[in-house]
């Protein structure tokens, strides 16, 4: 059975085990059919989670967004965003006409840095969204990408509920990219 090992220096890697290469290859899927190598000292691509569950307490303001198990997840330190979709699960509901934005508290600090503003006419359930805020989007989601490295510090992820209050909803976040090697 082969062992892995991830850190965020090398990302997922093999250490022991049927599928490990002599030069550090982690063989990916079934050894014995089609397989993928990936190296072993390269980062490898990570989709990070993020949840939002709105309840009659979710007032306007910004808000920090969690892990899906409600645990404490930010932006890791040299993590480079190269894609970001929110998902709508539950729909949005609010008494009046309360929008959200969802971007990053830390450092970066912007507020809309991932989406930019969508009203709660449209956060229908399995409604999904491409990140189309500037640390991810260039003029529009369909325009040149920006791939945004987080060099500082870890960076919390928010949603800000603008114009009214929320009473119900809920949606992931989630952003693709990879944690840099190094520091330049």
């Amino acid at each position: 059975m082969p062992k892995v090992k991830y850190t965020a220096a090398r990302g997922l890697y093999q250490v022991s085990g049927q599928g490990l290469d002599l030069n550090g290859q982690v063989t990916v899927g079934n050894p014995s059919g089609s397989a993928t190598l990936a190296q072993g000292n390269q980062p490898q691509l990570n989709v990070l989670c993020f949840m939002h569950t709105a309840s009659a307490a979710s007032s306007t303001g910004e808000h920090n967004l969690t892990a899906p198990d409600g645990s404490a997840l930010s932006i890791p330190k040299d993590f480079l965003v190269v894609e970001g979709w929110f998902e709508v699960l539950q729909a949005y509901t609010s008494d009046g006409s309360a929008t959200i934005t969802l971007g990053t508290q830390g450092t970066s600090n912007d507020p809309n840095g991932l989406l930019i503003s969508k009203a709660k006419a449209v956060l229908t359930a399995a409604a999904t969204y491409g990140c189309d805020g500037a640390l991810v989007s260039g003029s529009s989601h369909h325009g040149d990408r920006i791939h945004k490295r987080f060099v500082t510090t870890d960076e919390p992820v928010s949603i800000t509920i603008g114009t009214d209050d929320l009473n119900a909803g809920k949606g992931y976040l989630y952003l693709l990219g990879f944690q840099s090697p190094g520091a330049p």
